[in-house]
């Protein structure tokens, strides 16, 4: 995909504010393949991979670099990672008297970016790749729905975004390790 005009953020350099700029022209080459596999009518397989290859096309504009937000042709789009993955396993079976129990694992994962075009640029951060795990268990019937469930099982902290700015650095994390239980009942 070539887009011409694409919306990108730029900071200033001494980091006081972001703006948005329209880059000339970016261009993204990848694939996407998701797969599902049921062997029977219990148990569901399911993975799927995203590969991005997100650059600048041509250099930004002379004021954005001057400004401090370098960009120059074939630099990476920040906040894009090249690869992310998923994978999960779901089954699900009758354990007596119309009620059901079923259970689901999940992994995403998603690799580093960096929160500006370039190592030039005023402020530079890697997101590092991270994976986060989580699960389901329950049993259910016509009437009722009870489970738990754990989100990011490692308790792993992740950078989903980042913010450099002259005051520090601010990441955007997942939550931590959470685990919920739930009771439905229809009626």
């Amino acid at each position: 995909m070539d887009w011409t005009g694409q919306q990108l953020v730029a900071q200033t350099a001494g980091g006081a504010f972001t703006y948005t700029i329209n880059a000339g022209l970016t261009r993204t080459n990848g694939g996407e393949l998701s797969l599902t596999y049921r062997p029977d009518s219990h148990l569901t397989l399911s993975a799927g991979a995203t590969y991005v290859d997100s650059k600048l096309a041509t250099n930004l504009p002379p004021e954005v670099i001057a400004a401090g937000t370098v960009g120059r042709a074939g630099d990476r789009l920040p906040f894009i990672a090249k690869f992310i993955a998923n994978g999960s396993i779901e089954y699900k079976g009758d354990i007596g008297h119309g009620v059901e129990g079923y259970g689901r694992a999940s992994v995403n994962y998603r690799g580093s970016s960096y929160s500006s075009f370039s190592p030039a640029s005023t402020f530079y951060t890697k997101l590092p790749q991270f994976a986060l795990i989580g699960a389901e268990f329950g049993i259910r019937s016509e009437y009722a729905d009870y489970g738990i469930s754990v989100e990011n099982l490692t308790n792993k902290p992740a950078y989903l975004g980042v913010y450099d700015s002259i005051d520090g650095i601010r990441i955007y994390s997942p939550g931590p390790r959470t685990i919920s239980i739930k009771a439905a009942v229809r009626f």
